[in-house]
């Protein structure tokens, strides 16, 4: 399993948000930034401390799948019992026709985008036991992570950009 840890948010608040002029740019890109401190987050309370209790992804074949099936079981839960406007325009994908972030071959982020909406359109939870997680785990997630991407939008200004 891909080890998130270290995404370089910082890079892309330093380069493509801080000082971009175009509203639309700078949206996408702070939405990029909250999605890869998620994604860092996500790996050091959520997956880091799995692989310190149960053994290294890498090192046990098949490990990967059987926590992401809870995972996604969770994702499913989640949605069920909180409906998110949000989510539900997410899922009438549109296809995503800008021409940034060059850091992306063309045409990638459409094709995750369209991956994701299809993930959770066609696939049914499989109601798993839940062996490596919990829903206090998640939760526990969910409210720390909030707390930190606020923080770190505080603390690097990018709260005062969009005002």
């Amino acid at each position: 399993m891909w080890n998130k840890s270290d995404c370089n948010c910082e890079f892309i608040f330093e380069s493509c948000i801080k000082d971009e002029t175009e509203f639309k740019k700078k949206s996408f890109f702070a939405g990029y930034y909250t999605h890869l401190l998620t994604d860092r987050l996500y790996s050091r309370l959520i997956s880091m401390p799995i692989e310190e209790e149960f053994g290294k992804y890498r090192e046990h074949p098949g490990f990967s799948k059987l926590v992401k099936r809870e995972w996604y079981d969770a994702d499913f839960k989640f949605f069920a019992e909180n409906k998110s406007p949000a989510f539900e325009d997410f899922k009438r994908y549109r296809a995503f026709k800008e021409a940034y972030p060059s850091i992306y071959k063309h045409g990638e982020i459409g094709k995750q985008m369209k991956y994701i909406v299809r993930f959770y359109k066609n696939k049914k939870p499989e109601n798993v036991a839940f062996i490596y997680t919990n829903k206090q785990d998640f939760d526990h997630f969910v409210a720390k992570a909030s707390e930190i991407i606020l923080e770190e939008m505080h603390k690097n200004g990018m709260i005062k950009l969009f005002n």
